[in-house]
C-alpha cells in the first residue's frame, strides 16, 4: 500500500511534532529527577538537623549525670532532671518528623531505611533512659555510665553520615564530610568534658591515667 501526496505531507508535518514532544518529555522528566532528588536532600538536612539536636542535649545530659555521680545535689539533680526533659522532646520531635518522611516516601528501599532509622533510634534511647534510675540512685560506675552513653552518640553520628550515602553532588559531599569530622571532633570533646566534670565535682585528685 502506497501513501498518497495528502498522506506524505501529513506524515512530514508530523515529524516534528514527535520529536518535539520527545525531546520535551525527556526534559520534563530530567526535571522531575532532579525536584525529587532536591526534596529528598532538603529532607534529609532537615532530619539530620533533628538529629544533631538530640545527639547536643545527650552530650549535655550525659555530662551533667556524671557531674552528679560525683557530687550529689538536689540542685543538680533537679537541673539533670530537666535536662532529660528536653532530650526526650528533641527525640520525640526527631522521631515524629523521621516517620512523616517515611509515609512520604514511594519506594520500599527508602521506607525500608527509614523504617530501620527509627527502630535503631528508638533502641538507642531506651538504654539511656535504662541507666537514668541508676544515676539518680547512684547505682552505677562512672565508666559504666559513660560506656552507655558514648555508644548511643556514636550510634547517632554514624546515622549523620548516611546523607552522604549515593550523593551526586560532590560539593555538597565534600561539606558533609567536613561536617561529619566536626560531629565527631565536637563528641570527642564531650566525652572529655564529660570524665572531667565528674573528676572536678568529686574533688579527686587528677591520676596520670585521667590525663591522658
Amino acid at each position: 500500500m502506497q501513501f498518497g501526496l495528502k498522506n506524505r505531507l501529513r506524515l512530514i508535518s508530523l515529524l516534528p511534532i514527535v520529536v518535539l514532544f520527545a525531546m520535551t518529555s525527556y526534559y520534563v522528566y530530567n526535571s522531575f529527577l532532579g525536584f525529587n532528588a532536591a526534596q529528598q536532600l532538603q529532607n534529609r538536612l532537615e532530619q539530620n538537623r533533628k538529629l544533631n539536636e538530640v545527639i547536643h542535649n545527650v552530650a549535655r545530659e550525659r555530662g551533667m549525670s556524671a557531674m552528679y555521680l560525683g557530687n550529689k545535689t538536689d540542685n543538680i539533680l533537679k537541673s539533670l532532671h530537666e535536662q532529660r526533659k528536653v532530650v526526650d522532646q528533641k527525640v520525640e520531635s526527631f522521631l515524629q518528623f523521621a516517620q512523616d518522611s517515611k509515609t512520604s516516601h514511594v519506594d520500599s528501599k527508602s521506607n525500608d531505611k527509614s523504617t530501620n532509622e527509627i527502630d535503631t533510634v528508638i533502641a538507642t534511647v531506651s538504654k539511656i533512659k535504662a541507666v537514668r534510675p541508676l544515676v539518680d540512685a547512684l547505682g552505677i560506675e562512672p565508666a559504666e555510665l559513660m560506656d552507655v552513653y558514648v555508644t548511643a552518640q556514636a550510634i547517632f553520628i554514624k546515622q549523620l553520615t548516611q546523607i552522604t550515602e549515593n550523593q551526586i553532588d560532590k560539593e555538597v559531599g565534600e561539606l558533609y564530610s567536613i561536617y561529619i569530622a566536626m560531629a565527631n571532633a565536637k563528641e570527642a570533646s564531650g566525652i572529655e568534658r564529660a570524665h572531667m566534670a565528674y573528676i572536678l565535682s568529686h574533688s579527686t585528685k587528677l591520676e596520670s591515667e585521667d590525663l591522658s
